[in-house]
């Protein structure tokens, strides 16, 4: 089980530890668990730098304002007590945690500042 809080901005979050391979270092970081966004992860440009994950590839994504083009990079996460293989996407904002590392996880959210947020295995 892992276990986050909700933020002053009824923001759910999550601790994740984020690492360039499975050999580690890892690195605990907060994520913002954001449900409209179907990838794994996703990490601003400074971060992405600091754990010196390596690129993958450009992939478009459609958006409201059309298409654009986002760069990809590989890292490891610590994701039910087990190393996880994952791409992670350069962003331009917050740490969020999407859809695709929910799948067979059951969120529960107490949306008040401070209340508990708790992501259980399926």
């Amino acid at each position: 089980m892992i276990s986050g809080r909700v933020s002053i901005y009824l923001e759910p979050l999550v601790p994740v530890s984020i690492s360039r391979s499975s050999a580690g270092p890892y690195r605990a970081l907060e994520f913002v668990v954001d449900t409209g966004f179907g990838g794994w992860l996703a990490l601003p440009t400074d971060m992405i730098q600091a754990l010196g994950l390596t690129y993958r590839r450009r992939r478009p994504a459609a958006q409201v304002i059309g298409q654009v083009w986002l760069n990809c990079y590989s890292g490891h996460a610590v994701w039910h007590g087990e190393d996880k293989e994952l791409e992670i996407i350069e962003s331009d904002g917050e740490c969020l945690l999407g859809a695709a590392l929910l799948r067979g996880s059951k969120l529960t959210a107490n949306f008040r500042p401070g209340g508990a947020v708790l992501i259980e295995e399926e």
